[in-house]
């Protein structure tokens, strides 16, 4: 079977894809993926992110002003929390966003806010404070709250006061657990592993091809080329994580491109072997 494929010993390429298949296994269940964030657990990194981007989005809808002062969130331990609201209020909401460190040493800052508040010299024109009223994984779920509130600093008005929640559940059985796992894994190995299985797949299935191929149908061969097509293109979609988007729809077109590629030598030396 692997001896069709020409000038390539069949058992130094099954060795190969093999390797392969295995390295990229270890690598997805055992290494996340780097990049700022992910020492914090995948899921719950998802939940912060979503609550904090509703919040982005409420108050850039509600809040005439585009500077604004964010105060630290009591309850948030880390500061993780935090540093995503900043980050999600500055690309989502559009916002200057100024923090306490700002505007010099930390102890003195409430003091030194309220004497810029009272001689009408406010470093911005809306103060953004709040706490966390939920961050845990128990029964199942990841949970995140945020309780937030905007205040003018030219008359002290409340302009919003909501709270701003996301969960996901801890099962398989639900789809943004499976996308957010995927994607937390380590990008190379998920390559891996497809590349293996790819590579694995038309020389596992010989015996299904071959008598097929044999019978010199253009509308034959282009079926069954098709199939390996779809199981390419489906692999490689669910190691994205089934997401969507212009980027994912240009990975999997490179994909379906190198896989039917392989896919089409195989097939070949499968139709011409004696």
């Amino acid at each position: 079977m692997l001896g069709l494929l020409r000038r390539t010993p069949g058992y130094r390429l099954l060795i190969v894809v093999l390797l392969l298949v295995a390295v990229g296994a270890v690598a997805m269940l055992s290494l996340r993926g780097c990049g700022s964030g992910y020492e914090i657990d995948p899921v719950e990194r998802y939940v912060v992110e979503r609550a904090t981007e509703n919040a982005a989005e409420t108050l850039s809808a509600t809040l005439p002003m585009r500077t604004v002062l964010l105060m630290p969130l009591a309850g948030d331990d880390d500061g993780y929390v935090g540093l995503e609201l900043r980050d999600r209020l500055e690309d989502v909401g559009d916002f200057e966003v100024l923090e306490p460190r700002d505007l010099g040493i930390l102890e003195a800052v409430v003091e030194k806010i309220k004497a810029l508040i009272a001689a009408n010299k406010a470093p911005a024109p809306a103060i953004i404070s709040g706490e966390i009223i939920e961050r845990s994984s128990a029964g199942g779920r990841t949970k995140v709250g945020i309780a937030l509130q905007a205040v003018k600093t030219d008359d002290g008005n409340t302009i919003l006061a909501k709270a701003f929640e996301a969960d996901v559940r801890r099962s398989w059985t639900s789809g943004a657990y499976r996308r957010i796992w995927m994607r937390s894994r380590a990008w190379w190995g998920r390559v891996l592993l497809w590349a293996g299985l790819v590579a694995l797949l038309p020389l596992m299935t010989t015996r299904f091809a071959r008598p097929l191929l044999a019978r010199e149908s253009n509308a034959v061969n282009a079926a069954v080329l098709g199939l390996y097509l779809v199981f390419d293109v489906l692999l490689a979609w669910g190691f994205l994580g089934c997401a969507g988007g212009g980027s994912v729809v240009i990975l999997l077109v490179l994909g379906a491109i190198v896989g039917g590629a392989y896919t089409y030598v195989v097939c070949d030396r499968l139709a011409t072997a004696e």
